[in-house]
């Protein structure tokens, strides 16, 4: 627990970053208001149009600083909107929610009805949870990020499950997805929905600045070296100049001003220079840290096709990887799936029967197990879920004769019941349950695997693809306001697309699976 004074410290810094991000933005409003003053009034109206009457170049000049400034402003306000009203803020969890609003009402004792909106995980950590709200957004998918024991990374600030490729940000207090960094001139953090945008803007403000200084650069040079032209004090501040300067300076104005402007093109440049450079290889600015020697640990799906004749009994047996299976019961796994014997409490040892093995020692089998031949057709779509789960990993190997498989009888075929009963203990307190066959389907084990050091697990291989992934998939979303692929997550493999590199590490574990994805 950070104590009292230290918290109020993180508070007041959140807070001030907040603010800072909220009025900084207006300065550059105002800037580009300044320029566009100068630009058209004074230069175009004034200097070329009124003064030496040369539409040659006022109305070029005009149209394309207007095309600029029109191109930055929209994407301005889309980033702009986006971080203000859409911001890549992952949802906190129920026990931070309940923090900030203790903190906020003063420590104000709960009400009942606090009680009974939050009690739920005010006496278990959420983390702790076996049923914690958002795990489930992780197990569904094939493979996901997360710690050495299965688990999703957790966040100790915001009380929640860091999906893929989500950092906390100290600047904002909050977990950001796809986190590239906290920019206070767009109004807070950049991360997976205002990325696309942010690298847009960069590009079209470092256009309109090169714009500026290379019209003004031309200006001021005429104004200083031409005797009838006297040096207006607009055109020098656009180029960062003083206008109360001491005598003889400006014999150097030129080249304090071209380094001045230039300061400011690059500085822009560099920024949309850099973000494309990520997107190219589909890194965030924080990945960017340390991604030479970076270990990523993955939570795969086992493939429920693997056929354990061929493969080594004892990697079958002793696993050179960690497995977790979900959903979690209380000691971290879910319930121990047997069929019991007479209905009694006694379990009786499953034997694993080769697919091979003659009609009648598959009988005796299922005699053993108390089962008919009617019995074992009728229960066959629960005995195909049960052997899936329990050759994913989580139990003894089964397998079944194929022999009845391709035409089971008519008339019983529509009578496979919906439940089956299972044991879902061990020893004198086991209890007998219903289990529905969509249950046992709901069962997932995941292998817990870490990349090579220096593999990003998201590169594409390709960077044009890792382009596509940020900007769109048409050339025409690049230079659009449309919203990016990345911030889609409805890909049943991942939260975000995976490249070869995930492939080649899932087919070195599972190599006699023909197709190493899940299917």
């Amino acid at each position: 627990m950070r104590n009292a004074r230290s918290q109020k410290v993180l508070e007041r810094n959140i807070a001030t970053n907040i603010w800072t991000a909220r009025v900084m933005p207006l300065m550059l409003v105002g800037v580009a208001g300044y320029a566009t003053y100068v630009t058209i009034a004074l230069l175009c109206i004034n200097y070329l149009l009124v003064k030496h009457d040369d539409k040659r170049a006022a109305i070029p000049i005009l149209v394309v600083y207007l095309a600029l400034l029109l191109l930055m402003a929209t994407f301005f306000l889309r980033l702009y909107a986006s971080t203000i009203y859409e911001p890549p803020y992952v949802p906190l969890g129920p026990a931070a929610v309940q923090e900030r609003r203790d903190r906020s009402e003063k420590a104000k004792p709960p009400s009942e009805e606090d009680g009974l909106g939050m009690g739920e995980y005010n006496g278990v950590n959420a983390k702790d949870n076996l049923d914690s709200p958002g795990l489930e957004l992780f197990y569904t998918k094939d493979i996901f990020v997360c710690e050495p024991d299965g688990k999703p990374i957790w966040c100790q600030y915001c009380a929640n499950w860091k999906p893929d490729r989500t950092h906390h940000d100290s600047s904002s207090g909050r977990c950001i997805a796809r986190m590239d960094h906290f920019c206070p001139w767009v109004g807070g953090p950049v991360g997976e929905n205002n990325f696309k945008f942010f690298i847009q803007f960069t590009f079209w403000t470092a256009m309109y600045c090169l714009h500026l200084m290379v019209v003004m650069a031309f200006f001021v040079h005429r104004q200083l070296t031409s005797p009838d032209e006297s040096l207006n004090s607009h055109f020098a501040a656009i180029l960062a100049m003083l206008v109360d300067s001491p005598p003889g300076y400006f014999e150097n104005c030129l080249m304090t001003a071209m380094i001045s402007s230039a300061f400011f093109f690059f500085f822009t440049a560099s920024m949309a220079g850099t973000s494309l450079d990520l997107a190219i290889r589909n890194l965030t600015t924080v990945e960017r840290l340390g991604a030479k020697t970076k270990v990523h640990l993955l939570a795969i799906r086992k493939p429920s096709s693997l056929d354990p004749t061929q493969m080594n009994p004892y990697m079958v047996s002793n696993p050179p990887y960690r497995q977790i299976t979900y959903p979690l019961n209380a000691n971290g796994f879910p319930p121990e799936v047997s069929v019991p014997s007479d209905h009694s409490s006694s379990v009786e040892t499953p034997t694993t029967v080769n697919a091979d093995q003659p009609q009648q020692g598959l009988n005796q089998q299922e005699h053993k197990l108390g089962q008919t031949p009617v019995d074992r057709a009728a229960t066959r779509p629960v005995h195909d879920a049960q052997l899936a789960t329990l050759n994913d990993g989580s139990g003894p190997s089964y397998s079944r004769s194929s022999t009845t498989e391709a035409n089971p009888p008519r008339e019983l075929a529509n009578e496979a019941p919906e439940m089956m009963p299972v044991t879902t203990s061990q020893g004198p307190n086991s209890r007998i349950e219903k289990v529905s066959s969509r249950d046992l389907k709901a069962t997932r084990t995941f292998a817990v695997l870490k990349t090579e050091p220096g593999v990003n697990p998201w590169d594409l291989g390709s960077p044009l693809l890792n382009l596509k992934v940020v900007m769109g998939n048409r050339m025409i979303d690049w230079f659009l306001p449309t919203r990016s692929p990345c911030a889609n997550h409805e890909d049943p493999e991942s939260q975000f697309q995976l490249g070869p590199a995930i492939d080649k590490l899932r087919k070195s574990y599972f190599p006699f699976v023909e197709d190493a994805r899940v299917n």
